[in-house]
């Protein structure tokens, strides 16, 4: 019986794979000649003869005939994508003095994105159609960011664009295409010159470090009433649109009034930069923290600019110490809440009841937490002592995903277990191959599984599964490791394409 349907679905055609009635050709396209369905990309930069440091825009434009993308275009991926096309950008690893990243499109919907490949992993552009010499073509576009170091000439290495394609396409019984002969195209786009050029020496500031813009400055000081030699901490908090990450601290150990005890950077989002200064006043009185400035280019207006804090009035007093705090919204010194500040400082009873009452809460919950620690030590012990009555967990928590299953409690959620494993390698092999379940049923389902690039021992692996699960389902034996290999088969399965 099993010989028998064995030889009956092996008559059933491949679908949508087109790799079972001919050898996948690797074509490179020779230049000057046309593409198939007119195939294109191109490799496009938003500014030209951008400055060091400043963020440009690399576009990589790509399609083909709408039609042709329809009726001809044959899906060579394990997993099925939208646009069945990969994009690559060989060589883009190996730049130096450069930092780039591929950015999403997050202005569209999901609805609105297809799925394709690029370098072997899986993203989502916008596809849009336009006429090109009264044809419609379906493009898409991929977007980077780069930020080039060094002023020169920078060589960027053309990206390419592969598609399979088949002339001869038809459908089987259940009205899916089969093609026939594909050929696999590769077809790479213009290099493309970037020109960094210098910042230019004409009126450029004195301490400008290579800064890029627009940039704003804005200063916060909690401490505007100090003693003389008492540090006074400054934030200097740089935001904006510009390079952050190359950003140089200010240098504040020129202040007239103030000596610069030290500096650090604090933590802050990748929105703001945030240096902390201590400072110390030189002399009593009223002393004038200045402007703290920070020259930057601008590329919209081409210029050099200064972006600056305002300047701050801070009292110093004699003695040593802290005198009161203000808020930081407050930089009045007459203020309610530095006169409240100034009215707690002669009432140290209400601070010593506060470090009071912090001490007790303290040894209460220290407390509580020795009583739950003895009794978790006690129920620990306990079960270790009851052998009849271990401790057992689920298996969602002490097995990660794709591990193999522990052993069923019955020999029907065994058997429900495994048909789960073989239910999700039909789906991928019926995604890789694009044909339909019942042409997995094939005595050389190994030998496809290889003509597409699969390694023998995976392609015979997969093939005995397949068999072991089709038997099960006419009353064959169980294989008692049938739902381990099949995960560990899964598992084996890469994103790219299997042949290159």
């Amino acid at each position: 019986m099993h010989t028998v349907l064995t030889l009956l679905f092996a008559l059933l055609p491949l679908t949508a794979g087109g790799k079972s009635t001919g050898q996948v050709l690797d074509v490179d396209q020779e230049p000057g000649a046309a593409a198939p369905g007119g195939a294109l990309i191109e490799m496009h930069l938003d500014v030209r003869d951008p400055r060091p440091n400043q963020a440009v825009r690399v576009t990589l434009t790509f399609g083909m005939e709408d039609a042709f993308r329809q009726d001809h275009l044959v899906s060579f991926f394990p997993r099925p994508l939208d646009f069945p096309v990969q994009v690559r950008t060989p060589g883009w690893e190996e730049l130096t003095d450069c930092q780039w990243q591929w950015l999403e499109d997050s202005s569209a919907g999901e609805d609105e994105l297809l799925s394709l490949a690029w370098n072997g992993q899986q993203v989502h552009c916008r596809l849009r159609h336009q006429d090109r010499d009264g044809r419609r073509y379906a493009m898409g576009e991929l977007t980077f960011q780069f930020r080039f170091a060094k002023a020169g000439r920078i060589d960027l290495p053309p990206a390419a664009l592969l598609f399979q394609y088949s002339q001869d396409v038809a459908t089987d019984y259940l009205g899916n295409p089969i093609a026939r002969d594909p050929q696999r195209h590769r077809l790479s786009a213009d290099p493309l010159e970037v020109r960094v050029d210098p910042f230019p020496l004409a009126g450029q500031p004195a301490d400008f470090h290579g800064a890029i813009g627009p940039l704003e400055l804005s200063t916060n000081v909690k401490q505007l009433r100090v003693a003389a030699g008492s540090p006074l901490r400054v934030e200097l908090r740089i935001g904006g649109t510009g390079w952050l990450e190359g950003l140089t601290a200010p240098d504040l150990s020129a202040l007239a009034e103030f000596h610069l005890l030290g500096q650090v950077e604090s933590l802050a989002d990748a929105a703001e930069r945030v240096f902390l200064y201590d400072l110390a006043a030189r002399e009593e009185g009223v002393r004038v923290l200045p402007a703290i400035e920070l020259p930057f280019w601008d590329p919209t207006a081409a210029e050099y600019r200064i972006a600056a804090s305002a300047p701050i009035s801070i009292e110093v007093l004699p003695g040593s110490g802290v005198v009161s705090v203000a808020t930081p919204e407050s930089t009045d010194p007459t203020s309610e809440s530095a006169g409240q500040a100034a009215q707690e400082s002669e009432h140290p009873s209400a601070t010593q009841r506060r470090d009071w009452i912090g001490i007790l809460i303290g040894a209460v919950l220290l407390f509580l937490g020795g009583v739950l620690f003895q009794g978790m030590r006690q129920r620990v012990a306990a079960y270790a002592a009851a052998d009849s009555h271990p401790v057992t967990m689920p298996y969602a928590a002490a097995q990660p995903p794709f591990a193999a299953a522990p052993a069923a409690a019955d020999d029907l959620s065994a058997a429900q277990a495994a048909d789960e494993a073989c239910e999700q390698l039909h789906q991928v092999l019926c995604a890789h191959l694009q044909c339909t379940r019942p042409s997995l049923v094939d005595p050389r389902l190994a030998q496809r599984l290889q003509s597409c690039g699969w390694p023998a021992p995976m392609a015979g692996e997969a093939a005995q599964l397949i068999e072991s699960a089709t038997a099960r389902g006419y009353g064959g034996p169980h294989p008692a490791d049938l739902q381990a290999r099949c995960r560990a088969l899964l598992e084996q399965i890469p994103l790219d394409e299997t042949t290159s």
